[in-house]
């Protein structure tokens, strides 16, 4: 690790649970390529960042990391940790899920759902944006997609966010051994739930996505078990918890930068622009990893076979060299923003399609219908997620809302 790199290097985990983490993630960047420790390598420019996650010589296989050699981490079969061709296999079945035709018939009912979540504050003139609108709508969609009961959306929704509290690198972030038990507790009580209920999904034909996955698992072996409960539990655990950051981050920036806010108000057009532009700006992933297959050389830096590539997203989602002005939060920054906050190369996230349907959507409505909207608080508290970046809370009051009927639905 070179010398400058060092101090930054401590200083992460602190400054990624803060509002502004930005300076540190830029002087890691200028200092990488760097080995953060025997085996794990910082790589936090754009075009490093998005030539190695393209490359075919990185694995998504996090256990084959030479740092995690004789340690007891479990294996999965997460489709997030495999590689082709199983990882080409699983994802072509829950691709079905995504199409263009599906999003497109998905439109108005996240539009009535975000209409609900906000008429529900109506009286208060108050909002948590993360409970009220943020947690519950993109949880709402991919339960229903799964063919989930409403009525277990909720701990679906807890068990959820208590796995995501252990999914930060453990040479970064030493995590509490009560988060750790609670993780396990979490995701043994998600796979008891959805082994109940793929048995449901057996015995009656449905219409959802698990139907589906359940009648590819008999057709032929293309799923085993194990595959399809990680699947499951996949599915509900990234679909909700980066789109709930978006979308926090999302109403964060706008009511941040008001004349940013009154445009969108004035434009619902520029929804889909506004999206691309938080995913850059504030992305709710920070962190992704790989393991490089082979020995690599990037720019004359040497990466060993075994190597733990960590990529600074946030980090390389604001490079100079690749964005004019990147610190500006910018709706009218000409497409396309080659942002990473979607990861790149065969990994892209799956359910891209979906969260930037429902960010869309969301900061649509909230700037056409919130009157006045004003933070409670300027500082705001992050989550102690390291790789998942959003606040805990973002309370906002406002003087009025204008009826759902005002608000133009996207084509």
């Amino acid at each position: 690790m070179t010398g400058n790199a060092a101090p930054e290097l401590h200083r992460l985990p602190d400054a990624l649970r803060s509002r502004q983490p930005y300076p540190v993630l830029a002087r890691l960047r200028e200092a990488s390529p760097f080995l953060a420790s025997d085996g794990v390598v910082i790589l936090a420019k754009h075009r490093h960042c998005t030539d190695l996650l393209r490359d075919g010589r990185v694995s998504s296989d996090r256990n084959s990391a030479r740092i995690y050699h004789g340690s007891d981490t479990v294996k999965t079969r997460n489709l997030l940790n495999l590689d082709p061709p199983d990882h080409t296999r699983i994802r072509r079945l829950i691709s079905r899920a995504f199409t263009p035709r599906v999003m497109a018939r998905l439109v108005p009912v996240i539009q009535r759902k975000t209409d609900e979540l906000i008429d529900a504050a109506a009286d208060s003139g108050t909002i948590d944006i993360v409970a009220g609108l943020a947690s519950p709508l993109p949880l709402a969609m991919i339960c229903m997609l799964l063919g989930i009961p409403a009525a277990d959306h909720q701990a679906l929704g807890e068990w959820s966010s208590a796995l995501s509290a252990t999914l930060d690198p453990p040479w970064l972030a030493r995590h509490e051994p009560r988060s750790v038990a609670a993780a396990a507790r979490a995701q043994a009580k998600m796979i008891a739930y959805f082994r109940a209920f793929i048995a449901s999904q057996r015995t009656a034909a449905r219409d959802n996505l698990t139907a589906d996955l359940v009648r590819a698992e008999g057709d032929g072996g293309q799923l085993s078990e194990s595959e399809l409960l990680a699947a499951c539990v996949m599915l509900v655990n990234a679909a909700h918890e980066t789109t709930v950051n978006l979308i926090a981050n999302g109403v964060h920036a706008l009511v941040s930068h008001p004349g940013q806010l009154s445009r969108l108000k004035k434009d619902p057009a520029l929804a889909t622009a506004v999206v691309e532009e938080v995913l850059r700006y504030d992305a709710p992933v920070q962190l992704t990893g790989r393991v490089a297959t082979q020995d690599i050389s990037i720019d004359g830096y040497g990466i060993e076979r075994g190597d733990l590539l960590m990529f600074l997203i946030g980090a390389a989602n604001r490079d100079p060299h690749a964005f004019r002005a990147p610190d500006e939060f910018d709706i009218d920054r000409p497409p396309p923003i080659a942002h990473l906050a979607f990861a790149a190369g065969p990994h892209f996230c799956l359910g891209a399609s979906l969260g930037r349907l429902e960010g869309a959507i969301a900061l649509k409505t909230f700037a056409s219908r919130f009157v006045d909207p004003r933070l409670c608080a300027e500082q705001l508290e992050y989550k102690a997620n390291l790789s998942l970046r959003g606040p805990e809370r973002v309370e906002i009051t406002f003087t009025d809302l204008r009826p759902s009927a005002c608000v133009p639905r996207l084509p």
